[in-house]
């Protein structure tokens, strides 16, 4: 939700019947009139969907959401989960809301996201997710290695222990 508590909800479904491509019976387009608006997108198309009918659920899928508002003003928003049904009854299956421009994940199984934006229109930042990239990982991020070439000699300075190098040239080999 946005201003005054003016928004809209959306539904992400998992169902045999459903694919990554648009199902008629099943997905729905967005149909709001609503100042500000959130949707999930289609998969590889810019389709704003209120309804998303996807296959069977992988831990690995990814959902792309937008949120489109009527102005530019600054504005706190609010995106939290409304229900929860199916396998997301309980506590088995997080759902993260990744803020891929903060590089931050929110458990919205634990409680809503807040941000305030002035864009007019939000694609590419946010995405639903059921587990964090590796690239999250605290002691991946924190690793810092530098590799130079001086005189033909390879030299690789890391802060944690190295176990295996492996160097390829332009072409792969």
């Amino acid at each position: 939700s946005g201003v005054n508590n003016v928004g809209n909800q959306i539904l992400v479904a998992y169902m045999p019947q459903g694919t990554l491509a648009y199902d008629r019976m099943y997905d729905a387009e967005l149909n709001s009139v609503s100042p500000a608006q959130m949707y999930s997108i289609l998969d590889n198309t810019t389709t704003q969907l209120g309804i998303n009918a996807r296959p069977t659920f992988a831990t690995t899928d990814i959902v792309q959401l937008g949120i489109d508002k009527s102005n530019t003003t600054s504005e706190n928003f609010t995106i939290a989960i409304a229900e929860k049904e199916g396998i997301f009854q309980g506590a088995a299956i997080n759902v993260l809301l990744h803020d891929k421009l903060l590089r931050q994940y929110q458990n919205l199984s634990n409680g809503p996201y807040n941000f305030t934006s002035t864009s007019a229109s939000l694609q590419g930042r946010f995405e639903i997710v059921y587990q964090q990239s590796a690239l999250n990982n605290p002691d991946f991020t924190t690793a810092t290695v530098f590799a130079t070439i001086n005189s033909q000699a390879l030299k690789i300075n890391a802060s944690l222990p190295i176990t295996n190098v492996t160097v390829y040239d332009l072409t792969g080999r």
